[in-house]
């Protein structure tokens, strides 16, 4: 698969900056390698933290305007992201595998060490994973249709599935963040149907075609799709409409390679956890929930990692 077919440049801050040289050495690079680190009081941060934090709703049983609704990013926005996210890095280490690594999380970890489980592309790999050859698990035994999940009701969307899932309730899906929650899972399953109603679509329109040449014309076009989402809708919301115009206008200079800056990975990219709210309403039937609440009990709250309760269809 290509990278994001729309050039967003690097904007003039980013043109300003030092920019590290291209190493194919490892998964990721730094973009800005003589940035220190930062220095901040400790009560000063708890401040911040506790300005950003809602003060609760009184809604347990709202069913009118969301006071915590912001217009210009809808909330299912911030859980977009994440699943873009998934797409782009899933950082482990080398040394993980030592028992010591885990006694002093202060310890520095090389750049070198680290690891990106993801391709950094916009590929959808955490969807399709490696292909229907090397992860038949992901996939229905005609390997173009990716498996679905039971149905589950809730919305007006007649068709919503939850993610599929085995015996054990444990979701098959290449990356298992993308049952973390609720709405992240949900995401991950509106893809799911996309991509099946697009096989479908070929093959109706191709019945001569081979089940290789059509998933890969499927995949293709849902990939297309996707990119054009994250870089004409996402991003503009993320970053504003001026900036993104901006960066549109402007054509990278100089190399480029498939690595990612290990800033946007751990640090600018986190923007998305200060967007999360403390409590969400999925549909008119529900009240709002608790991402986490702490029970582990399926229904008290949006955690994942487990069968999704029938009327917990995302609207």
């Amino acid at each position: 698969m290509s990278p994001l077919a729309v050039d967003l440049g690097s904007g003039a801050a980013a043109q300003s900056a030092p920019t590290a040289a291209c190493d194919d050495t490892g998964d990721y690079t730094r973009r800005f390698a003589d940035l220190p680190a930062l220095d901040a009081d400790l009560d000063d941060l708890r401040a911040l933290a506790t300005a950003m934090m809602s003060t609760g709703s009184e809604a347990g049983t709202r069913r009118g305007r969301d006071p915590q609704e912001n217009l210009a990013i809808p909330a299912g926005y911030t859980y977009f992201a994440q699943f873009v996210d998934h797409d782009l890095t899933s950082m482990t280490s080398k040394v993980e595998t030592d028992p010591s690594f885990f006694e002093d999380l202060t310890n520095p970890v090389a750049l070198g060490d680290l690891v990106n489980e993801r391709t950094p592309e916009l590929d959808l790999d955490q969807l399709y994973g490696t292909g229907p050859i090397d992860q038949p698990r992901l996939y229905e035994t005609d390997g173009m249709h990716l498996l679905a999940g039971s149905p589950i009701t809730g919305s007006t969307d007649a068709g919503a599935v939850d993610l599929p899932r085995d015996e054990r309730g444990i979701a098959i899906v290449a990356d298992p963040r993308d049952d973390e929650n609720r709405i992240t899972a949900g995401i991950h399953s509106l893809f799911i149907r996309l991509h099946n109603q697009t096989v479908d679509r070929v093959q109706d329109r191709h019945p001569a075609w081979t089940s290789e040449q059509i998933f890969a014309t499927a995949r293709d076009r849902v990939v297309a799709a996707y990119q054009a989402i994250v870089a004409r809708d996402l991003l503009p919301r993320l970053v504003g409409s001026t900036t993104w115009r901006q960066a549109v206008a402007r054509r990278e200079q100089g190399e480029t390679c498939a690595t990612l800056p290990l800033e946007f990975s751990v640090a600018a990219y986190r923007i998305g956890h200060s967007m999360v709210r403390d409590e969400y309403r999925l549909n008119a039937g529900l009240d709002p929930l608790p991402v986490f609440s702490g029970t582990f009990v399926p229904g008290s709250d949006l955690a994942g990692f487990s069968p999704a309760p029938e009327d917990f269809a995302i609207e």
